[in-house]
């Protein structure tokens, strides 16, 4: 008979399963703001419990893509693109944040998004930070959102044709600007490169002007 411990750690596994199911329905517009959340026939759809599809729902809530109304009803709630670009200057000023961490082996964070290119190392980065900053607060800040912001920027493509991409000129100069400060164990110019990049890249998605 499993112990209580596995009997949680099973639970969590399935919880977190179900919150990226949800979420990612609720970033691709599968799931419109409005719509009711019906634990009991996604939970028969996934074929697990209601309990971790509760606590999904329950996290969805935290990170404002789920509302509670008063009569237990629980929806998606209403949210847009500006809501994301918001998203991004958080994690970005965050990342920063753990950049300066001392005990952060910068040449292994170059080495981390070492080959890729423009929005991908830039979250790759963030990604590798949320793994090895000792400032777990921000780590764990950090890891909540950056999940939502990839899936977004891969439906921004996927779904609208929108890329943020394009005229990445000064969004390239930050990120070599990033990588000789993990080169050079200037922890410094490393946080001034990413807080520039997020700016940037903010800027690109308030140009866009993305549909949700």
């Amino acid at each position: 008979m499993p112990r209580y411990g596995a009997q949680l750690m099973d639970r969590r596994l399935l919880s977190d399963q179900a919150y990226d199911v949800l979420l990612r329905r609720v970033v691709r517009g599968e799931m419109a703001p409005g719509e009711r959340i019906n634990v009991d026939a996604i939970a028969e759809e996934l074929r697990i419990s209601r309990t971790p599809v509760r606590e999904a729902v329950t996290k969805l809530s935290w990170m404002r893509f789920a509302s509670v109304e008063r009569n237990a009803r629980t929806m998606v709630a209403e949210w847009t693109a500006e809501d994301m670009r918001h998203r991004l200057i958080v994690v970005g000023r965050l990342a920063a944040l753990m950049a300066a961490d001392p005990e952060l082996p910068l040449d292994e964070l170059g080495a981390a998004v070492e080959g890729a290119e423009d929005v991908d190392a830039y979250l790759g980065a963030i990604e590798y930070l949320v793994g090895r900053a000792s400032n777990r607060v921000a780590a764990h800040a950090v890891a909540d959102h950056v999940v939502p912001l990839r899936m977004y920027f891969d439906v921004l493509e996927s779904a609208h044709g929108i890329t943020c991409r394009a005229s990445a000129g000064e969004r390239e100069e930050a990120l070599r600007a990033m990588r000789a400060g993990c080169a050079s164990g200037d922890r410094q110019a490393v946080g001034i490169a990413v807080n520039a990049y997020t700016e940037l890249l903010a800027a690109a998605l308030r140009a866009a002007e993305a549909p949700v």
